[in-house]
């Protein structure tokens, strides 16, 4: 074998396993950064648990927050986009991640497969309550001549009237309580004395 003959094996042998090296790195990659993207990365549309993949329907879009300030739902796609949601997260990024995905759904459109609306996860232990509800009573509120009326709630003690009003209209107290104050102060807070 002549020595031309070998640098040219050599050179073959170079060229083809730097093209395999090229292909290597372009396999991790696409396989590092394309499908599963969406589970590292925040999909402010939420993904299925089951798999499947939902995208934005009306990114054009604006809608105000209650602080007053504007947005699109393509801006929270944007903003979003290389938030992690993995294990490599920083700190507050699932947060963030979360706090979009709760606007979007509330303001925005996804299309894909569908999911329910965040609403019908979320269940208030604590329900508002309204002492004086159900029509039994002379006022639908505590009157004011009772504000500073003792009330016995039994399990709580006693209450002044509008601080039970207002800790039951803040869920303050578990939805099972409800029904039993009610009925228990309502009388004493929710009629006018005479």
């Amino acid at each position: 074998m002549s020595m031309s003959s070998t640098s040219s094996n050599t050179t073959r042998n170079m060229a083809f396993f730097g093209v395999q090296r090229t292909l290597l790195v372009a396999i991790l990659f696409l396989t590092t950064f394309s499908g599963s993207s969406a589970q590292r990365f925040c999909n402010v549309c939420r993904n299925p648990p089951g798999g499947g993949f939902r995208d934005l329907a009306n990114p054009g879009k604006s809608f105000t927050l209650p602080n007053g300030k504007t947005f699109t739902c393509g801006f929270m796609k944007q903003s979003m986009r290389d938030v992690r949601v993995d294990n490599m997260a920083a700190p507050g990024e699932k947060h963030m991640c979360a706090t979009a995905q709760y606007i979007v759904d509330r303001h925005c459109s996804c299309y894909g497969t569908p999911i329910p609306p965040l609403a019908s996860e979320f269940v208030d232990p604590n329900p508002a309550c309204r002492l004086c509800a159900g029509g039994r009573f002379d006022s639908t509120r505590v009157p004011r001549v009772n504000y500073n009326r003792l009330t016995n709630t039994g399990n709580y003690g006693s209450l002044n009237c509008r601080g039970l009003e207002l800790a039951l209209a803040q869920g303050v107290f578990p939805a099972s309580a409800c029904s039993n104050l009610r009925q228990r102060s309502g009388p004493t807070c929710c009629n006018f004395r005479l």
